[in-house]
């Protein structure tokens, strides 16, 4: 990705930046279970990745149909002094159709997300609310998947800590009361207690009703720390899945 894009989309996080507001601001009248869920998602979204660094896997999606589709995935973190971001390439068949996808993250504020139609540094654009729902390289995943925008609802309760995966989790509860079409009602993760990591979760439709179930498969100990080595997102409603491979060394 080009140095130009870069600049493009960290000045309009910069400017988003000095509008900002605290988040926990107003949290007067809230019962314990919602102020320790409101600070649970801020520290977690306030949280940047210790390290830069890209990663390369497949992405493995299986329609409704039961067709197979086998993708090349790239995924790549930058860190600046006030946000940080995460970048998307998928590439077709024979490399021919690409799917560019940048995340910025800003402390306190909701997610941006751009989109390329091509290569050229001037083809990034914002994606407004309604484009961020859409799906990713024709996966489970939508966009807002990949930038866990769950975590900057208003309505976030901590419901619980029990044993998932043989780990200790937080139980997240997420809600957002009047979802657009195809965005969720509602969202559990359970979010390991050591790392902070999340290691499944359900997303709910707008009528309440389970649509998407994500766990993370296996995870492997590089240099001292923890690297997710698979993860997968399947839709219940429309029996597809999506394997997402990393290649850990």
């Amino acid at each position: 990705m080009r140095l130009s894009f870069h600049r493009k989309i960290l000045a309009h996080a910069a400017l988003s930046l000095l509008a900002a507001g605290m988040l926990s601001r107003g949290a007067d009248g809230l019962g314990e279970e919602e102020l320790e869920g409101q600070r649970l998602a801020a520290r977690l979204r306030g949280s940047p990745p210790q390290d830069e660094m890209t990663l390369r896997g497949r992405l493995s999606i299986r329609d409704a149909e039961g067709t197979l589709k086998d993708l090349p995935f790239q995924f790549k973190t930058s860190i600046t002094a006030s946000n940080w971001l995460t970048l998307y390439r998928c590439s077709g068949v024979a490399e021919k159709e690409l799917f560019p996808l940048a995340v910025i993250h800003t402390p306190n504020r909701s997610n941006t997300y751009w989109e390329a139609k091509s290569d050229a540094p001037d083809s990034w654009a914002p994606l407004g609310e309604k484009g961020a729902s859409t799906v990713f390289a024709g996966s489970d995943f939508s966009i807002t998947d990949l930038g866990l925008e769950f975590l900057h609802w208003p309505g976030q309760k901590l419901l619980k800590v029990e044993m998932r995966k043989n780990r200790s989790c937080h139980v997240l509860e997420s809600s957002k009361p009047q979802p657009l079409l195809g965005e969720y009602r509602r969202v559990l993760s359970w979010l390991d207690v050591e790392s902070g990591g999340l290691i499944l979760a359900e997303a709910y439709d707008p009528n309440n009703k389970l649509l998407k179930e994500f766990s993370v498969n296996s995870m492997k100990k590089v240099e001292e720390r923890w690297q997710v080595q698979q993860m997968e997102i399947r839709n219940v409603q429309t029996r597809s899945r999506t394997r997402l491979t990393f290649e850990v060394k």
